[in-house]
């Protein structure tokens, strides 16, 4: 049970503050991963004057259920589609192989590249806690290209196929129906797995502590690069 003269302590209290004019680049594994993990974030940042831009590493193929060449894999037309729903541009597909992300030079190299291209004030990642190996690849090498940057910025670990412990939440009732809308874009995924349905239950359950007027929010462990720089992997741990 929720006491509300407690809530305040035992709920993340993490709150962004987000600024016309910023940039925010978000790093996702495969297409449709950037709408359920940060998509509410996405659009509303958009909505409020920040610069998004998306890069997808991977084509997603191996999520199809089939084998398909890659000119006709639908996933990309999917996350093109519902980028425009969510306002944001088109994302950047860099076509790696599905499941085959691998913690090394050249995607630490690929990252860091769009760090310096971009100069983003926000960067996003999938959550350690990922079980997806493409997930925790592409994580690593982002930590691992954002220390070997310049760049003073802050850094939001999100979730997709496993709950973290978030230390900030955000709160995108203003925009949910358009997550809702973009995720229907995804329909060879939802022909495989209800992710729409997950996504709202995840929404709503952020959402709990956030005051009655919070109808759908998204959990983050929020840190920054200096911090990275800091203490390594262990400013992107989860505590108790």
């Amino acid at each position: 049970m929720l006491e509300r003269s407690l809530s305040s302590v035992d709920y993340p209290s993490g709150r962004l503050t987000l600024i016309a004019g910023q940039k925010m680049l978000c790093l996702a594994p495969h297409p449709d991963d950037e709408v359920l993990g940060c998509g509410g974030l996405l659009s509303m940042a958009s909505n409020q004057g920040l610069r998004v831009h998306t890069v997808i590493v991977t084509d997603g193929d191996q999520g199809l259920g089939k084998p398909i060449v890659s000119e006709n894999n639908p996933r990309l037309n999917e996350s093109v589609n519902a980028a425009l729903v969510l306002g944001l541009s088109e994302p950047e597909f860099w076509h790696w192989p599905d499941r085959q992300i691998r913690y090394n030079t050249p995607l630490i190299a690929s990252i860091l590249n769009a760090l310096r291209q971009h100069t983003p004030d926000w960067v996003l990642l999938p959550a350690l806690t990922e079980p997806h190996p493409d997930h925790q690849a592409l994580a690593l090498a982002g930590m691992a290209a954002l220390v070997e940057s310049a760049l003073d910025c802050e850094l939001l670990f999100y979730e997709v196929g496993a709950p973290l412990s978030p230390n900030t939440l955000f709160d995108f009732t203003a925009t949910c129906e358009r997550k809702w809308s973009a995720l229907e874009c995804f329909v060879s995924q939802e022909e495989l797995h209800p992710y729409k349905r997950h996504a709202m239950a995840m929404a709503t359950m952020r959402a709990l502590g956030m005051g009655n007027n919070v109808k759908a929010a998204e959990g983050f462990w929020q840190t920054n690069a200096k911090e990275l720089r800091r203490q390594g992997a262990l400013s992107a741990m989860c505590v108790w």
